[in-house]
């Protein structure tokens, strides 16, 4: 199997690395057991709902789950994103890394979605290996369903 190694980085500089084989990802100096993917675009009116639960559920699991969320076809400058990210209360890491388009590409392919996938994309992993994923806006509901149940399963 090959292995895909993209670059993420925020508006703070911070830097990971994110690996993917097949349907199981790592992300460096990322210990939480949960891995949450949210890819997002900030003109996108259900992405922007969906952003104060997932920072609720950030805060509510912050030990357990690591969101990132990765914008995709958007070409914001850092100013406008910085300030968005206030807006909205933002408290988890948002990547404006060049490679996130091709991430999101690969993404699809691996879960064998349309090319023409609808956003928001959430995709949860536990232990770096897939568990589920969301086409378009997801009920917080659904979500934190599904994050206790990972948390729980063995």
């Amino acid at each position: 199997m090959k292995k895909y190694t993209f670059a993420l980085n925020d508006l703070n500089d911070s830097n990971y690395s994110i690996s993917i084989v097949n349907k199981h990802i790592e992300i460096s100096h990322v210990k939480q057991e949960l891995i949450l993917l949210n890819f997002f675009a900030t003109w996108c009116p259900p992405c922007k709902s969906e952003i104060p639960y997932l920072a609720d559920l950030q805060k509510k699991y912050d030990g357990t789950l690591f969101i990132a969320g990765i914008l995709v076809n958007d070409n914001l400058d850092k100013k406008t994103l910085k300030a968005f990210i206030e807006d909205y209360g933002i408290n988890y890491f948002i990547s404006l890394a060049q490679d996130n388009n091709t991430l999101v590409k690969l993404a699809v392919k691996r879960l064998q979605l349309d090319e023409n996938f609808p956003i928001p994309l959430t995709i949860l992993f536990k232990n770096g290996n897939y568990y589920s994923h969301y086409e378009g806006a997801v009920p917080v509901e659904m979500l934190e369903h599904d994050i206790k149940e990972a948390i729980h399963k063995e």
